[in-house]
């Protein structure tokens, strides 16, 4: 009994081929380089850090929370923190999709195109659509190459963690 239910589990945590597990983990991964990122290149630039999360938390709870002051709020926090990694989640599955069972080199370049994609679809296709307070966000190079930097880093976090899917 124990080795059928050996059997199953790989299969169970596999779609489409992706190694779900490993996805999510390879999206959350990523999903921390990338805050990383965005306070880092924030805070350099003398920027409010606090900005970006009132931006992420107001796709769920409206602009209303858009306007200064741009401080810590512990409700915002939590709000932006679901959003950001629940969304780094559904991207490193995408990603995972595309780079399926790519070697390191092509897997990388997968990994870059997608969230290159990622970055146009959400900031030129949903941002003018539903959340047009993130348009003014598309413009410089920070979340031109963030994007991509995390396609590369959730294609190489899955490559590392994927399991092979036998003969």
């Amino acid at each position: 009994m124990l080795a059928m239910s050996t059997a199953i589990t790989p299969r169970a945590s596999r779609w489409q081929g992706v190694d779900v597990k490993a996805a999510l983990l390879a999206g959350l991964l990523a999903g921390v380089v990338d805050l990383s990122l965005l306070a880092a290149t924030a805070w350099a630039q003398g920027q409010n850090v606090w900005v970006n999360m009132r931006h992420t938390a107001a796709i769920l709870m409206g602009p209303g929370v858009l306007p200064p002051p741009a401080t810590f709020d512990l409700l915002l926090f939590i709000v932006s923190t679901i959003v950001h990694f629940g969304l780094s989640m559904i991207y490193g599955v995408i990603v995972a999709f595309f780079v399926g069972r790519a070697n390191w080199r092509i897997g990388l370049m997968i990994g870059v195109a997608v969230g290159f994609a990622i970055y146009v679809v959400n900031y030129y296709v949903f941002a003018p659509l539903l959340f047009p307070w993130l348009v003014e966000s598309r413009s410089g190079m920070v979340p031109t190459l963030i994007h991509p930097v995390f396609g590369a880093i959730a294609a190489a976090a899955y490559l590392k963690l994927r399991r092979a899917t036998g003969p």
